[in-house]
């Protein structure tokens, strides 16, 4: 027994083409869409790095022995995940998204001085953590 397929005439096969299209299309985010999830990124990453830089600060005024001290430093590790799990989809922003070079060359210089203190929280957070595993 077999099972013959009939052919569809080509209105039928337009249609489907375009109701692919329009499926494809509508599950693309538009650029406003993609600017709005970009600006929350930063928004979270500097809540992150301001965070960090609060409890880092914190830290020297705790007894090395205390339990707060130890909280501190799982809270900076806890924050510090958050913070690296998500710049890589921050930093990689490609050129083609930016509307002339002018723009472009503002945002590397702002994602550059952002991993600038990034780098500097866990230089510090890497020293907290060592003063509190030596005592």
């Amino acid at each position: 027994m077999r099972i013959r397929i009939l052919p569809l005439g080509k209105p039928i096969k337009k249609l489907l083409s375009l109701l692919m299209i329009l499926m494809v299309t509508m599950a693309l985010p538009t650029r406003a869409q993609s600017d709005e999830f970009h600006s929350d990124q930063l928004l979270y990453l500097l809540q992150q790095k301001i965070m960090l830089k609060q409890l880092q600060s914190e830290f020297p005024s705790l007894g090395l022995h205390s339990e707060h001290a130890l909280k501190n430093i799982r809270s900076q590790t806890n924050h510090l995940k958050n913070l690296t799990e998500l710049l890589p989809s921050y930093v990689n922003i490609p050129e083609s998204r930016y509307p002339n070079m002018s723009e472009y060359h503002l945002s590397l210089t702002s994602r550059a001085e952002l991993l600038n203190e990034v780098t500097d929280i866990i230089v510090t957070y890497h020293q907290q953590a060592h003063k509190y595993s030596l005592q």
